[in-house]
Formats: structure tokens, C-alpha cells, sequence
């Protein structure tokens, strides 16, 4: 699917129409009052006005700044994904805390699960409001066999819904006050946009929270394949985020290289650590070891923080070179479209004013000679 739904189809029909039935009701007005000569040259410059209004106004408001995002659109994005977790308070080969003995005679030892694969991203809208401006997004990341990624011990989803303003002017949470789903279109102006990652606790028509909000800055521009793209980047060190009714402590790098005009992605990259304390470990991999008395005087007592998850994704090459296939047959619509609508009309109505221009003056002055 397109980027953005960038034939204005609506719009198309209505200038067509009004440049039939207007001309049509004129007509038939000036035949009424037997302004014959008159006609053409009317008709003339109506569609003259109307194909330059069309063409430097209305079709441009359409396919950029007044887009909505609309039902069932779907932005999907193939990347590299590394991801490593504990699996465990301790591994087989190596101590993540200094556990005494006792402690750790209670927990089985297991490898961290650490995987490579290629996942899928996909943005949709699953449904706008009345008004058609206000949708409610679903951001999956899908694994290598076409599921839902989940994490942290099989039981979290990488799944969330929340609620945007679907312009792309503006692209903001609507239910919580966390900036922009990404970054807006026509952002050429701006260095700085607040970006949020707001969750839903992974299930539909949940509360919407929100994680953290990165201070986006643009650090660079440039040309790719020939088309002018910035790059966004933020970083986070060291933030306590709650995700998913569980506290952590998050470090991250997101980097979004998009097309300036229409705020389009073609290119992500995301570095993610998750670090946790003892006491959640225990709670999400040995809760069996919670009711003895010794572990829980240890914990209260040293409840030190480790890295619980890293994730990392990156848009691969193949994925970035449809991104800007689908760009430039955007860039070709914004150049054509109005070219296809709006030139056959200014031809029509230059030859009905070249035609009939000057000719109701000089009729007038014949019926005056012959007078």
C-alpha cells in the first residue's frame, strides 16, 4: 500500500463535477437571457480560475497537508532483530547477583535465550471515528514464524493500541499527553519533536499509559537515492518506565530517517536494554522460591538492579528500498496528478476565451451598425 493515500479521489470527483455543472448552469442562464456571445468567453475563464485554483491549492492541501491516515492503512517494516534475556536470576556459566549459597542451591540454572531473526513491524489503522480524523493504531512486532514477539519469559506481547490524530500534521496521542506517534509531515522547520511510547498492557481497549517521552532532534540531512531525507534520533539513559504494570530501567537509542515532506519512515533502527531488580527476577522466573523466609530477609535487605533484555532492530536494506519505491511513486503523484486534472481543463478554457473572447464586443457593435 501506498504511504499515504495520496489520490485525493473525493476531491478529484468534486472539481470534475463543479467543472461540468457549473459551465452547464451558466450556459443555461445566459441562453435564458440570450446572452449568446457571452457564453463561451464565461465558461472560459471559469475553468481557467478553476484548474490554477485546483492545481497550486486544492489538490496539494489534499495529498499532503490535509492527509488522514485512513482505515486499514498499514505501514509494514522488515528488520534485523537481535534479542538477549536473562532467562533466569543466575545462568549455568555466569552470576548476575552474588546470591548466597543457600539461595542459590533453591534456583535452576538456565541459559539466557538470545535469538537472530528477521521480524516484521507493522503499523494499521484498525478503525477512525465518526469525524475521521481521530484512529486507533495497533504497533506489532511480528517474529520470524508470523506470531507475536513476546518477551520477559514468554509473557509480555509487543503489541500496543492507543488512540492518534490520524493528520499527518499531526499524528498526536489523543488519549494521553505523550507528543506524536512519530514524526509529522512538513517537519523541515522543526529540530526538536517530542515522541512517546505509550503501551496498552499489549490487549486491545485497554488503558492507555504512557512508558516515556524521547525529545527527538534532527542531526542530520541528505540526499538517499536521490531524495532529500533527516534523520531523528533520541536517547535515553538510565529512565525509570513502568511497561506493561511492571517498573524498569530503561536505556534506548531510536533513530528514524524519514522523507521531511510527509513525515514517512523509511528506515529504523532501535537499541533497547531493560534492567530489573533481584526481587523482580525471582517474581518472573522462581516465584517458587518467594516463600522461603531466607530469601525474602535477602531481598529486602540488597535488592541490586541487572539487565534483564536487550533488544535490538534495524530496517534491513531490502525493506528501506521499498519504503523509497513507495515514496517516489508518491513524489510522481504530487507531480502528475495535478498535471492529469488540471491541464486538460486550462487548455479547454483558454480555447473557449480565445474563441469567444472578443466577439460579444464586436457583436455588440454590429447590432450598433446596423442600427
Amino acid at each position: 500500500m501506498l504511504p499515504l493515500n495520496t489520490l485525493p479521489l473525493d476531491t478529484i470527483g468534486i472539481v470534475i463535477g463543479i467543472s461540468i455543472l457549473i459551465p452547464t448552469l451558466i450556459a443555461i442562464f445566459l441562453i435564458r437571457i440570450r446572452k449568446f456571445e457571452e457564453l463561451g468567453m464565461v465558461i472560459g475563464v471559469f475553468l481557467i480560475v478553476l484548474s490554477l485554483t485546483t492545481y497550486f491549492y486544492i489538490i496539494p492541501m489534499e495529498i499532503v497537508e490535509d492527509t488522514i491516515l485512513p482505515e486499514e492503512y498499514i505501514w509494514e517494516d522488515e528488520g534485523e532483530v537481535y534479542y538477549w534475556e536473562k532467562n533466569s536470576v543466575i545462568s549455568a556459566n555466569e552470576h548476575i547477583f552474588n546470591l548466597p549459597s543457600r539461595i542459590d542451591e533453591l534456583i535452576s540454572k538456565r541459559q539466557p535465550i538470545e535469538k537472530n531473526f528477521k521480524a516484521k513491524q507493522v503499523i494499521y489503522v484498525t478503525q477512525l471515528d465518526k469525524d475521521g480524523t481521530k484512529a486507533i493504531i495497533n504497533d506489532v512486532l511480528y517474529d520470524d514464524k508470523g506470531e507475536i514477539f513476546t518477551v520477559i519469559n514468554n509473557q509480555e506481547k509487543i503489541s500496543e493500541w492507543y488512540g492518534i490524530d490520524a493528520r499527518l500534521s499531526s499524528l498526536e496521542f489523543y488519549n494521553v499527553d505523550a507528543g506524536r506517534m512519530g514524526i509529522p509531515s512538513d517537519s523541515k522547520e522543526r529540530y526538536s519533536i517530542r515522541v512517546g511510547w505509550v503501551e496498552s498492557n499489549g490487549e486491545m481497549g485497554s488503558r492507555e499509559n504512557v512508558v516515556l517521552i524521547r525529545d527527538m532532534k534532527k542531526i542530520r540531512t541528505g540526499l538517499i537515492d536521490g531524495l532529500e531525507f533527516c534523520v531523528w534520533e533520541s536517547n535515553v539513559y538510565n529512565r525509570q518506565i513502568t511497561w506493561h504494570e511492571e517498573s524498569y530501567i530503561c536505556e534506548e537509542t531510536l533513530r528514524l530517517t524519514v522523507e521531511p515532506r510527509t513525515g514517512y519512515v523509511i528506515h529504523v533502527y532501535r537499541h533497547l536494554v531493560i534492567s530489573a531488580h533481584l526481587s523482580q527476577f525471582i517474581e518472573i522466573y522462581h516465584p517458587e522460591i518467594s516463600r522461603y523466609s531466607l530469601v525474602n530477609r535477602f531481598v529486602n535487605s540488597y535488592n541490586p538492579i541487572g539487565e534483564a533484555a536487550i533488544l535490538i532492530y534495524e530496517t534491513t536494506e531490502d525493506s528501506q528500498a521499498r519504503h523509497i519505491a513507495s515514496v517516489k511513486n508518491m513524489h510522481m503523484q504530487l507531480v502528475y496528478l495535478p498535471i492529469v486534472i488540471c491541464v486538460p481543463m486550462l487548455i479547454v478554457g483558454a480555447g473557449f476565451l480565445w474563441r469567444y473572447g472578443g466577439r460579444s464586443y464586436y457583436w455588440n457593435r454590429y447590432k450598433e451598425f446596423e442600427r
